[in-house]
């Protein structure tokens, strides 16, 4: 923590080696291209006698008397209390999973929202305010009789709206703050809210919403994260209406910015962390264990990103299965059909897909046992499915089946979305023809639906031969969930072989009937990595 003192001399950072307990705020700020006082091994020891702040750090400064003049004796700032060594990320590492409980147990938490970067501090310029939101200026005496300058503008006519949390009389700029990956958890997580905009401060919490353009306190904006985890109770209905929540937010999220791409693991984890200590459900990889055959049925929306992604994640981020392997926007088809309201159970009707998955396990082997939402060795997911072996025509650019025959499946219906161009490159030059149209879904989404359009299916690719150790670690991990007997299977299916495990490549649409995929194909047990 950094212990902001009585003034600036005595500002310094605090290093709690005991039991003690204490209030605290904390910072939610975008770094931007300046480059912000850090904490490494090297300053630790200078910067617990004394903080000193530069030019480039006035965000961090501004942070610092706000939370003494609001008489909170410490702040969190991610950059000073967690060592940003770059030849060792194990504090960083380590760390980044605890955002849940540092935002959600704050005091407070001061959004920097009018800044670009570091150097912008919390308080817009006069001059900008003028400029961009009609403000004019107007003499006026303060309590003491002094004279002062008060900056006013015009207010929307809509001043009632609730919907946004400042209202000026022109289109309100969207923070820098706002696109930036790493804020959204933050913004999610703290109970109460300073945001320092352009247009006004605004204060937002459970109870209600505050702003200086308004007469009266506003009613709270609904948001389901900013009670306290330990004083929620884990039920089966907060788990599911925590999980119904989950979608927006991942394709939200996705579309922000970050500056290192395979930070997508971490700058989640501590939703995820909250969501495991909140709800009975289990994390893997971005999806949830109780909405697992939904939360599968991603795509990567080429509306949001017309030219595409151009490669996965490496290993050890995620699994081909998940959309953090994709650095890149995704999207899910309707939870529900358009018209319809989620918060009101009374009038909610049918997802847009059906999930016709049954996913019998997913065994999870993180890199470090302490931090279960980060980097995994391996997590690989057992599927019980439809399976359709088919071919691509490089000449033609059409999928064919080999096997079975659905008896309408039609090439010309078909929607294909491939994940990446690192995956299309290698279906178009003609590479491994191994791949599977994995049955996941039917459409039943609004609009007119034709019967032989129903089937929604997961592309997928054959692991390549060295994937075998990979193979065995799931064998092995499925074992140890079946108590070790392999007849205790399903139906006594034997486990995946190599030749059975498989990676996705994409998601495909209007694949022909259900009934047909039920009479022409049969189901396995498959692996997913």
């Amino acid at each position: 923590m950094i212990d902001v003192g009585t003034c600036e001399e005595d500002t310094k950072l605090f290093v709690n080696s005991s039991t003690k307990e204490a209030e605290y705020a904390a910072l939610s700020h975008c770094w931007g291209l300046t480059q912000p006082i850090t904490l490494t091994k090297a300053s630790l020891e200078s910067m617990q006698r004394r903080l000193v702040f530069s030019d480039s750090s006035k965000t961090f400064k501004d942070a610092v008397n706000i939370t003494r003049r609001l008489g909170i004796q410490y702040l969190w700032i991610d950059s000073l209390c967690i060592l940003q060594d770059r030849d060792d990320l194990s504090d960083w590492e380590a760390e980044a999973p605890k955002m849940s409980d540092i935002y959600n147990s704050a005091t407070v938490t001061i959004s920097a929202a009018s800044s670009t970067d570091t150097s912008g501090g919390l308080f817009p310029d006069a001059a900008d305010r003028k400029e961009k939101h009609r403000a004019i200026e107007l003499s006026s005496l303060s309590p003491s009789g002094e004279p002062e300058v008060v900056h006013v503008r015009v207010r929307t006519i809509d001043h009632f709206d609730i919907s946004e949390t400042a209202h000026a009389s022109v289109p309100r700029e969207n923070p820098q703050l706002r696109t930036r990956g790493w804020v959204l958890q933050e913004d999610l997580l703290s109970p109460r809210m300073l945001y320092f905009g352009k247009e006004e401060l605004t204060w937002i919490c459970s109870t209600y919403t505050r702003c200086e353009c308004r007469l009266r306190p506003a009613p709270p904006i609904p948001h389901p994260f900013r009670t306290e985890s330990s004083t929620i109770e884990k039920t089966e209905e907060h788990t599911a209406f925590l999980d119904l929540q989950w979608l927006p937010i991942i394709m939200e999220y996705t579309r922000r910015n970050l500056t290192v791409p395979s930070d997508r693991v971490f700058a989640l984890a501590g939703l995820a962390n909250y969501m495991e200590t909140t709800t009975t459900d289990t994390y893997f990889c971005g999806l949830w264990y109780e909405d697992m055959a939904f939360q599968m049925l991603w795509y990567v929306d080429r509306v949001d990103c017309p030219e595409g992604v151009q490669a996965r994640l490496p290993q050890p981020y995620a699994q081909s299965w998940s959309w953090m392997s994709v650095p890149g926007p995704i999207s899910y088809y309707e939870r529900y059909p358009a018209g319809n309201t989620p918060s009101h159970p009374a009038i909610r009707s049918q997802d847009a897909i059906e999930p016709l998955l049954r996913v019998l396990n997913v065994g999870r082997v993180p890199l470090d046992w302490d931090n279960l939402v980060g980097k995994v060795q391996a997590c690989p997911a057992t599927i019980f499915a439809h399976v359709m072996r088919v071919e691509y025509d490089t000449e033609t650019r059409e999928w064919k089946p080999l096997d079975a025959v659905v008896e309408d499946f039609d090439t010309a219906n078909l929607r294909v979305n491939i994940d990446t161009h690192e995956d299309n490159e290698i279906l178009n030059n003609g590479g491994p023809s191994n791949y599977v149209f994995i049955l996941a879904g039917r459409w039943v989404g609004h609009g007119l639906t034709y019967i032989p359009m129903e089937a929604v299916c997961i592309l997928a690719r054959s692991m390549p031969p060295e994937a075998g150790d990979l193979v065995d670690t799931a064998a092995k991990l499925q074992l140890e969930v079946l108590g070790g007997k392999e007849e205790d299977s399903p139906q006594d299916m034997t486990l995946p072989e190599l030749s059975k495990s498989y990676e996705r490549i994409g998601l495909v649409r209007r694949a022909g009937s259900i009934d047909k995929w039920r009479q022409s194909v049969d189901m396995e047990v498959v692996y997913l990595f």
